[in-house]
């Protein structure tokens, strides 16, 4: 999702690994600036499961995704963020 001035890309990044134990997983929400190609990680969710690309609003300061709560959930939550990852919160959950 584009940032409102155009700067700037709101990416998912999803990075994995294997191990004798088995894969580990993690998603990452990520700004990608367009001037440098920098990618500046904003949110790490280790034990979230993302399930849709995370949005920006209109007016550029906040982050809106679902994930799933814990590993071990079935539900998924709405979760909104400033832009620059902090202040977190639960809004819906189904």
């Amino acid at each position: 999702d584009w940032a409102p001035d155009g700067s700037r890309l709101l990416v998912m990044v999803n990075r994995w690994s294997l191990s004798p134990s088995g894969r580990t997983e993690s998603w990452e929400i990520a700004w990608l600036s367009l001037a440098t190609g920098e990618v500046r990680v904003i949110k790490s969710l280790d034990w979230h499961v993302l399930h849709r690309a995370a949005r920006v609003s209109p007016d550029g300061r906040y982050i809106a995704f679902t994930a799933e709560p814990r590993a071990d959930s079935a539900d998924r939550y709405l979760f909104v963020m400033d832009a620059d990852g902090r202040d977190e919160h639960a809004v819906v959950a189904s």
